[in-house]
């Protein structure tokens, strides 16, 4: 991958900057990075100066999430495209862009009423997610874009200088990479910005295989995980294979698992490396726990009944492009994608219907197997 991936199109009305940044796990914790990245959310020093709004609607945003054997912070600047504005004394767009740029430099202005709400956001938001099995389940395996539980005393015992440490980690880090979505750029739009010398994609992309079941009273659903393993994935066409094999996969799960247990399930997926792809089957609490054996077989290859839903698949896959038409952020994504598992993309193909066949999406579901199985299960709260 290279350090910079890039998306020219006038498919969308807004333009997109993303700048990641690695830290590994002796760096830093994830109550440290998960504050920080509240309090560059709540409390921007530039901000201070001038609303980012008044530069073509500009918008600022920041994210930490598992990655790797470390965390990633992700800074994320929108911009509403104009076409035929003019403007007399300042290029709002290369403004922001400076702005952008120097964010890590500029930093948060230190304020400890600030720091407390952003405390209490972080525990409010984590407590609320303990009903989520699904993202309970992503926690527990600390696959790529999820987060680690947090322990709520040692957030609560941070300060504002471990947070100020924590960014100047940030500035220090020589891991990372540059995104941008939005219209053709006569000029490299992060031609003035530090490349890091490493990459993000060079990173093994690892899951917890330590991880235990869950068991909660708060689950409202119970959820089975499954890390499959599959044969590698090179380029944009294989990621099309792969998605039109899973909802394949999809309509014949839900198919069983409607006429031998009168059970609906929701499958979805995450590619969590360039060889493996997490599998989550969810269904209302109490109801997975007979089907168990019967999954354990169903995401164990040859797929004698896979024929069936072949084509549903392959037509349904045709219709990303349309999503990705639609939806900007879910484009953002899909860059991000490309270019953290190093896949080959022609960024024209994008929003051209996906063209997979029978025999490419067959060979891939003979190649799955299922090397871990991590269960979410609604308990009262005694591990059965």
């Amino acid at each position: 991958m290279a350090k910079k991936a890039m998306w020219m199109t006038d498919n969308y009305a807004q333009r997109a900057y993303v700048r990641r940044v690695y830290l590994d796990r002796l760096s830093t914790t994830p109550e440290k990075i998960q504050l920080l990245t509240g309090l560059l959310n709540r409390g921007l020093r530039i901000e201070a100066k001038k609303p980012l709004a008044s530069l073509a609607g500009a918008t600022l945003s920041f994210a930490a999430y598992s990655y790797g054997d470390g965390y990633v912070l992700e800074e994320r600047m929108t911009q509403q495209e104009a076409n035929g504005f003019s403007y007399l004394f300042t290029n709002p767009y290369q403004k922001a862009l400076t702005l952008f740029r120097d964010v890590f430099e500029s930093g948060f202005v230190p304020n400890e009423k600030t720091f407390a709400l952003v405390k209490e956001d972080l525990i409010s938001h984590e407590e609320a997610l303990q009903a989520d099995s699904l993202k309970a389940s992503l926690s527990m395996l600390e696959v790529p874009y999820s987060f680690p539980e947090i322990s709520f005393p040692l957030v609560r015992s941070m300060t504002l200088d471990d947070e100020l440490v924590t960014l100047k980690d940030i500035r220090r880090s020589t891991r990372g990479d540059l995104l941008y979505l939005g219209k053709e750029q006569h000029k490299d739009p992060f031609r003035s910005f530090a490349l890091c010398n490493q990459e993000l994609s060079s990173l093994p992309q690892n899951y917890d295989v330590a991880a235990k079941d869950l068991y909660s009273p708060l689950f409202k659903n119970d959820v089975r995980s499954f890390v499959l393993a599959m044969a590698p994935l090179k380029s944009l066409s294989d990621y099309q294979t792969l998605q039109a094999t899973l909802l394949a996969l999809d309509a014949l799960l839900k198919d069983r698992m409607m006429s031998n247990y009168s059970v609906a399930v929701t499958l979805t997926y995450q590619v969590i490396s360039p060889i493996k792809v997490l599998v989550q089957v969810s269904a209302q609490k109490g109801l997975l726990a007979q089907a168990d054996r019967f999954l354990l077989s169903f995401f164990t290859p040859p797929y004698g009944d896979i024929g069936e839903t072949l084509e549903k698949g392959a037509d349904l896959v045709r219709l990303d492009a349309l999503d990705l038409a639609g939806s900007f952020p879910l484009a953002i994504d899909r860059l991000r994608t490309m270019a953290d598992f190093a896949l080959s993309y022609d960024p024209n193909a994008f929003l051209v219907p996906a063209k997979v066949t029978k025999e490419a999406m067959l060979s891939l579901s003979q190649s799955l197997r299922v090397i871990f199985v991590l269960k979410a299960t609604y308990d009262k709260g005694e591990k059965k």
